[in-house]
């Protein structure tokens, strides 16, 4: 919707007044002569004291920076974006293509990590928390009033000079289609403390004492889910008709198991465990059709990625194998005739408790919430799309 701006000019005419023909007598012309001579003389006055006056001044929009309230990454897209975009193009070191699309893609990334890079922050092309504090840093010292200055300060460019990413064409999907009505805010961090105290209270029922938290753990297990959610981006597309979320305990960013991480990190351990979940946010979504619009086929069945023994050689072969087939199978079921989408998205709390007690129904993963011996946890959640995943680590020092 477009907004018309309404601009009032207002303009004072200056008149003689009409002459009446009965005051033909020099003696009264020359009285009007006077009259109007005094009416100009005055005017140049107040003329020229206006021109001297200083002109007002106009005070600056004092209107807060906008707040980044999630965690943004490959593949989200939402206003929150476009205003990180509009951040970044400000410099055009870290972002030289400063495009404001509203979408999360490689360029953005890219930019992210320059930024992160500049300030000592590990460059993992996600704005997290710390990221966020980042920028929010740096907006509010943008509009405080301080002297006029670039708010990102200058720096070596760290892009290659012939980087391909900067020619990529746009994401070859079309746009999603309408929402009908709007999800809620979920707070990850909020998801991470709770979903823990529901496994304490699920330890609670069998007489353990409950899992003291640890943010460093905490944040080994969000870097994890953060990667997993990075390979969930296509696959789990809104305007895809039929989703392949895969999860993994394997990892290729910072160890490939979970003691490689732990001591990656420099965790220190003597025994810990790892459970994951993946959750839709919605529990129904609902698309509108045209009339003259035939639904697409039902989903496929794919053997998915399952948990299992071998090498890493196997495993990561295994892995590439099943995340090509969920892709290819996301692309079959994206579809363009839709009008319309409606979802029912759960609450919170529901969200919490389903995923303990999808732990708690599964032997492995309730062997490890009531493992006497771990005594700290730490779980990390991401968001991809309409999904979140959590991943749970506990340990035993």
């Amino acid at each position: 919707m477009m907004k018309k701006a309404s601009i009032s000019f207002f303009i004072a005419f200056l008149f003689a007044p009409s002459v009446s023909g009965a005051e033909t007598d020099i003696a009264g012309l020359n009285r009007q002569i006077e009259s109007l001579t005094a009416i100009v003389e005055a005017l140049k006055t107040e003329i020229g004291a206006r021109d001297q006056a200083p002109l007002p001044v106009v005070p600056q929009s004092s209107s807060p920076a906008f707040v980044f309230s999630r965690s943004l990454m490959l593949g989200i897209s939402g206003k929150d974006v476009s205003e990180l975009q509009t951040f970044l193009a400000k410099d055009s070191i870290l972002y030289p293509e400063g495009l404001i699309t509203g979408y999360f893609g490689p360029l953005t990334e890219q930019a992210v990590k320059n930024l992160q890079a500049r300030h000592g922050i590990e460059a993992i092309g996600i704005v997290g928390p710390k990221t966020r504090a980042l920028i929010h840093s740096l907006l509010s010292s943008s509009t405080s009033g301080a002297p006029s200055q670039s708010v990102i300060p200058a720096a070596p460019p760290l892009l290659r000079e012939s980087d391909p990413e900067s020619a990529l064409p746009p994401p070859p999907f079309p746009p999603p289609p309408p929402a009908l009505n709007e999800r809620p805010s979920y707070d990850l961090r909020a998801f991470e403390k709770r979903i823990q105290e529901v496994v304490s209270e699920e330890r609670a029922r069998f007489a353990l004492p409950p899992l003291l938290w640890d943010e460093n753990i905490a944040e080994l297990a969000r870097l994890h889910s953060i990667s997993q959610a990075k390979d969930n981006i296509e696959i789990t597309r809104r305007d895809a008709f039929c989703h392949y979320p895969i999860i993994r305990h394997e990892g290729f960013d910072f160890g490939y198991n979970l003691k490689e991480r732990l001591i990656n990190k420099q965790i220190d351990f003597l025994s810990a465990g790892e459970n994951i979940a993946m959750y839709p946010l919605f529990e129904n979504r609902r698309f509108t059709f045209s009339a003259s619009v035939t639904p697409p086929p039902e989903c496929q069945e794919l053997s998915g990625f399952p948990p299992g023994e071998g090498s890493q050689a196997e495993r990561v072969s295994l892995y590439e194998k099943a995340l090509a087939e969920s892709a290819a199978a996301a692309r079959d079921s994206l579809f363009t005739g839709w009008i319309g989408m409606s979802s029912d998205w759960r609450e919170s709390e529901k969200i919490v408790r389903d995923i303990v007690d999808g732990w708690m129904n599964s032997e492995g993963h309730r062997a490890n919430i009531l493992n006497a011996k771990f005594a700290y946890g730490g779980i990390g959640v991401a968001e991809i799309n309409d999904y979140i995943i959590a991943t749970h680590v506990m340990l035993f020092r």
